[in-house]
């Protein structure tokens, strides 16, 4: 049954939580096990789910865990020190339950998956693999390493979208307020003055009047939004959608670095770990982000199951570049696969980071050109039938 408690830590601080166990006296016996002493506590039917780790948070975890690991800590001494140091109330949390299992004799693997909505496979497949190989700091170390390389990636493409999204919603929204508020004061002027008006003035109105009509335009939105999300759950609409966005020019190349060197990474981490290639080849297949990749995957795994090099079976497949398939033909010859698809990913990262520079440089001047055509066709508009009729009136 689960519980809804309030407890006092050993810094003297109210810790509530939620925390399923046999009766309040195996509640209490469990928090006593974290240094709490149990205050109060009800039973509830409807325990909450458990809120997850950010990116962040779960790269810091790994990290800090990695350094008491490295420095001799044993694992349970460094779960109960992640469980009251760590910054994040998530995270000590996690720290505690993650404890709790490993002091009744879990291995970190096992009680990981209990965690399953925190860390993914990759995750708790590389903590399994450190701790049958007995190089569990190692791995937890490069494990930190790959979170940090993702969640750079991930900054810097938000940071790419930031200021035109904030651009935009900053002119859309004067935009709205001329067309709703402006545009129907002036079209109630130029009406009363009978004079004929330019076709981009009544385009203006036209867009003005559906806007000022949202069941007009909501309904449409609706319509799409529903044929989107059905499409995306189909898997046929799903296959077909992305494999056209892989190809869309600028957008499908950089999608396609992306992905690469993100598989190369995991690769790399998985193999050098001792994990198998076809065991590899699964794992990979829930991280590829596109079908098209995960079909692919599909493929090239039956194909090296049947006996074919993973070189040639990569190149069979004609999606992934030849860069790819040239370092894991390097990997195999040299028996370094692991070193030379860290490279590839190292390398696939840097080409990335340089084209979303680029993009970026591109992406604001772009922005500021189509923001300043919207405004400008809206005075325009609105001002070319104004000047036309006060020159009606000049001698």
């Amino acid at each position: 049954m689960w519980f809804n408690y309030k407890a006092i830590g050993a810094d003297q601080q109210i810790v509530h939580g939620q925390r399923q166990a046999t009766d309040q006296n195996a509640l209490a016996a469990a928090l006593s096990d974290n240094d709490q002493v149990l205050l109060a506590a009800h039973r509830t039917w409807w325990p909450k789910s458990p809120k997850k780790l950010g990116r962040p948070q779960v790269t810091d975890f790994c990290f800090q865990l990695t350094q008491l690991l490295s420095a001799g800590i044993p694992l349970l001494s460094a779960l109960d020190d992640l469980a009251h140091g760590l910054d994040h109330a998530l995270g000590r949390q996690l720290a505690a339950r993650l404890a709790e299992r490993v002091r009744q004799g879990q291995p970190l693997s096992e009680a990981l998956t209990s965690e399953a909505h925190q860390f993914d496979g990759i995750f708790i497949g590389l903590v399994r693999a450190g701790e049958d190989s007995g190089q569990l700091p190692v791995l937890l170390d490069r494990l930190h390493q790959s979170l940090s390389r993702q969640d750079a990636l991930l900054a810097q493409t938000r940071r790419l979208l930031l200021t035109p999204l904030i651009a935009g919603t900053v002119v859309g929204l004067a935009s709205l307020f001329l067309l709703l508020f402006l545009v129907p004061q002036i079209r109630t002027f130029l009406n009363d003055s009978g004079q004929p008006l330019p076709w981009m003035t009544h385009a203006l109105f036209l867009v003005a009047d559906t806007l000022a009509m949202p069941q007009a335009w909501l309904g449409e939105l609706l319509i799409v939004s529903l044929a989107v999300t059905a499409g995306q759950r189909h898997p046929w609409s799903r296959a077909h959608l992305d494999y056209w966005s892989m190809r869309l020019p600028g957008i499908g190349p950089l999608r396609m670095k992306a992905i690469s060197a993100r598989l190369a990474d995991t690769f790399a981490l998985l193999y050098g770990a001792g994990i198998p290639v076809i065991d590899v080849l699964q794992r990979l297949r829930d991280l590829a982000g596109s079908q098209q990749v995960a079909l692919a995957l599909d493929g090239i795994r039956q194909a090296v199951e049947s006996g074919q090099p993973l070189s040639r079976a990569f190149a069979h497949s004609r999606l992934f570049p030849p860069l790819l398939v040239r370092m894991l033909q390097i990997g195999e010859q040299t028996g370094q696969l692991d070193r030379s698809l860290a490279n590839l990913a190292e390398l696939q990262r840097r080409e990335l980071d340089l084209a979303l520079e680029r993009l970026q440089t591109l992406i604001e001047p772009a922005m500021t050109v189509s923001l300043g055509l919207l405004l400008g066709w809206i005075m325009l508009a609105l001002l070319q039938p104004i000047y036309s009729l006060i020159g009606q009136f000049q001698p």
